[in-house]
């Protein structure tokens, strides 16, 4: 983990916090490359994963934004609510789920939201390196552009479209009506829908690069149930629902954090059925008697948790 200092905080829009993060001891952080993150240890103690979204070239500051989501667990109220100028925290160095790979004669960067935070760092090196691209951003409305006045800058004139879902000059995106031109790649972050419909216009078509931090369900998971060992309880777990997630539902409380099996907090031991482990954290041995149950599921139509 990395030592930072908040060197400036901003609201570009209502809802959305902009961080300024330089280290603590003043030396250059490490390089990026465009689409890369951070983990955040947020001030209510979970780890949050936030996309850079500044220039990437530069290594002096790490930029992030971040969307109040108030039905959530926690993490962005904590970083909105508990982060000022001059306060301390803990990064994770940069890592890489969605990397900008060259080779293309252009580029198609969809965004839906705060999902343009990963988008804008691909803008900034696309510019740097002379290759052309477009830029569609998809909002619900005029004061949700979050990143408006760096992309007018930015954007080459005319590559630019904004595409609003509500409001009296609504015009949604609608990826099929505009084919991607010879050569291209798309990548597009952002809410589901928008993801799916981007993947499904233009699949065939070009290559459909997408990021989400959110926990992927699998696309043929089914419903099971969880026994609690110790006390003989049984709690269902709908297909499209993780087992963290269901028991939190049934009022038991178990230790969370990142919810994307990365972290390892919510290592649960398991003693029956057959798990299903979707994690990035646990080794082969460990995976024999213990399992996250942010992201992983169950083979077996019952999985017994040792709790």
């Amino acid at each position: 983990m990395i030592n930072v200092v908040v060197q400036a905080v901003t609201r570009p829009v209502a809802g959305v916090r902009r961080f300024v993060l330089a280290a603590a001891d003043g030396r250059p952080l490490p390089a990026i490359a465009p689409g890369d993150h951070i983990e955040v240890e947020t001030p209510c103690g979970l780890l949050r994963p936030y996309s850079l979204c500044g220039d990437p070239a530069q290594r002096e500051t790490y930029e992030i934004a971040v969307l109040r989501e108030t039905q959530g667990r926690g993490g962005s109220r904590a970083m909105h609510d508990a982060l000022a100028k001059g306060r301390r925290l803990r990064i994770s160095e940069p890592r890489s789920l969605f990397p900008l790979r060259s080779g293309a004669s252009f580029y198609r960067l969809i965004a839906g939201g705060i999902g343009a935070t990963p988008l804008v760092a691909m803008a900034h090196h696309l510019v740097r390196e002379k290759q052309r691209f477009d830029f569609h951003y998809c909002v619900r409305n005029r004061e949700s552009l979050v990143f408006w006045p760096e992309l007018e800058r930015l954007v080459p004139h005319g590559a630019l479209h904004v595409h609003l879902s509500t409001g009296e000059d609504a015009r949604r995106f609608a990826p099929r009506a505009d084919p991607p031109p010879e050569g291209c790649a798309v990548y597009c972050c952002g809410p589901p829908p928008l993801m799916e419909a981007v993947h499904a216009a233009y699949a065939g078509l070009c290559p459909v690069h997408r990021e989400s931090f959110k926990p992927q369900v699998p696309d043929d998971a089914t419903a099971f149930e969880v026994v609690l060992a110790r006390s003989g309880r049984t709690v269902p777990v709908k297909a499209d629902e993780s087992i963290l997630v269901a028991l939190w539902r049934a009022g038991i409380e178990r230790p969370l954090s990142c919810e994307t099996g990365i972290c390892g907090t919510c290592r649960t031991p398991w003693c029956g059925g057959e798990p299903e482990h979707r994690d990035s954290v646990l080794s082969a041995e460990e995976r024999q008697r213990e399992m996250l149950i942010c992201v992983s599921r169950c083979r077996s139509k019952t999985l017994v948790l040792d709790i």
